[in-house]
């Protein structure tokens, strides 16, 4: 691997374009949040519980065994 001055020039490039970015968003102070917040609301899994079950449905009807 050649770290040549002439060949570290991608990774400068990168380095200062994640800290241009996070400097540009200000990623760094985004508010915290004192409470935990809930990631699953019971809508949201009550949707991906139907959708599994329509899959599995689906699922049977092309793979199922004949008969």
């Amino acid at each position: 691997m050649d770290l040549s001055p002439r060949r570290r020039w991608p990774t400068y490039l990168l380095v200062g374009s994640i800290i241009a970015l996070m400097a540009a968003l200000n990623i760094q102070d985004w508010p915290s949040y004192e409470r935990p917040r809930r990631v699953f609301s019971r809508g949201f899994v009550m949707f991906c519980v139907l959708v599994v079950i329509m899959e599995l449905i689906l699922l049977n009807q092309f793979f199922g065994h004949p008969g």
